[in-house]
């Protein structure tokens, strides 16, 4: 049997800003932009490993609700480098099932000597169990374990967990173009840095959250293709200084792919956020641009 699946994007990018997370990238390693379509094949187990390299500027690059100084408007580089082993691919029912588990590692640096105490690598560990049906349908219960730490000191700034359900669905059509569509549950248990005697808990990020995305590739020429990608985020927090948060996090990006080589790829990106939140500090927009270069072998 072969069926299409949408969902295996498999790098993360997780951005980290003073003592907050970013909502949009801690959402899950499937909202990344890397939209490939893998198919399920007739062998029971394989694998992937892959290197990304971005560099990028951003407008608002510690997602604050303000002015934004120039002291802090710096090149961004991200290094990410993964590997996902995959076994199953065996029927159940009227689908096939898929069982992944995968690590990610990242470094984030910021291009000026005064940011660089914010410089920090992530660490991702997942597990998807992934049913593929017939007509294009997945369904997938996942897990991840991520932690965020700070290059300078080696401290560990974040910690946390997070299971999640998700629906999704690929439509093929003539042309050239693949839409997939989500909408995904998630619940967020973290741990960061807190202070005793206060609401500023260590627990002050867990959060729930669901969100509904749609994504586009649209497949110019036999090297070229336009990716793009939109989607809204609810959030909803209850502990520590965050209690009776609520955010809606809206976001689109697009990326203009090459790719000369089957393992080789390069991009030119635009992307916006913009959160509104009941807590009037955690609101922001921000715009990214660059470019990014990826290597992606599978077996």
């Amino acid at each position: 049997m072969t069926l299409a699946h949408p969902f295996k994007q498999w790098l993360g990018l997780i951005a980290y800003f003073a003592l907050n997370l970013n909502a949009w990238s801690a959402a899950s390693l499937n909202d990344l932009g890397l939209q490939q379509v893998v198919e399920v094949k007739e062998k029971h187990f394989g694998g992937a490993v892959g290197y990304r390299f971005e560099v990028l500027v951003r407008s608002n690059p510690f997602y604050i609700d303000g002015p934004v100084g120039k002291a802090t408007k710096a090149p961004v580089m991200h290094n990410t480098a993964y590997a996902i082993g995959e076994a199953g691919n065996y029927g159940l029912g009227m689908g096939v099932m898929q069982h992944s588990v995968g690590l990610v590692y990242g470094r984030t640096s910021y291009l000026r000597d005064l940011l660089k105490v914010f410089n920090h690598d992530n660490q991702t560990l997942f597990i998807d169990n992934t049913y593929l049906y017939p007509g294009n349908w997945s369904i997938s219960v996942g897990f991840r374990n991520m932690r965020l730490i700070n290059v300078d000191d080696g401290v560990t700034d974040y910690q946390g967990w997070s299971p999640s359900l998700s629906l999704g669905r690929l439509f093929l059509f003539s042309g050239g173009h693949q839409l997939s569509m989500h909408l995904r549950n998630e619940w967020k248990f973290s741990e960061i840095q807190g202070v005793p005697m206060t609401d500023l808990t260590q627990d002050r990020l867990n959060h729930w959250s669901t969100d509904f995305g749609l994504d586009h590739k649209w497949q110019l020429f036999d090297t070229f293709s336009l990716r793009s990608h939109g989607g809204v985020k609810f959030s909803k927090y209850s502990k520590g200084s965050n209690r009776d948060r609520n955010d809606t996090l809206l976001g689109i990006r697009s990326s203009l792919y090459w790719t000369p080589l089957k393992l080789l790829s390069a991009s030119i990106f635009v992307d916006h956020t913009n959160r509104l939140s009941s807590l009037d500090r955690n609101t922001y927009k921000n715009w990214d641009g660059g470019l990014r270069f990826e290597s992606f072998y599978s077996f």
